[in-house]
């Protein structure tokens, strides 16, 4: 996936898709600092539908491959805490 996106990155990208990169860099060890910098164009597009599940795996992804720069780290805090009272719920 994150081949794919570094080579479209073009291509428009949901919250979902940016969080389930970021936390899947960190989960399997894949330091893709581009994939990131590109995910962290689009933070002003995510501001209005971000969820906090979602926010939390891109925190997750940042912390642990420290590829985020820390407007990226600010932005994803802010986001798990706005909705915190559904993180436990599965949205798709």
């Amino acid at each position: 996936m994150c081949e794919h996106y570094k080579r479209n990155t073009h291509i428009e990208i949901e919250p979902v898709n940016a969080a389930l990169m970021m936390y899947n860099c960190a989960k399997y060890n894949i330091f893709e600092p581009v994939v990131f910098e590109e995910i962290e164009r689009h933070l002003t597009k995510f501001e209005d539908n971000m969820e906090s599940r979602w926010a939390f795996g891109c925190l997750y992804g940042a912390y642990k491959t420290n590829a985020s720069s820390a407007r990226g780290i600010k932005f994803f805090q802010k986001e798990v805490v706005k909705n915190i009272e559904r993180i436990s719920k599965a949205i798709f």
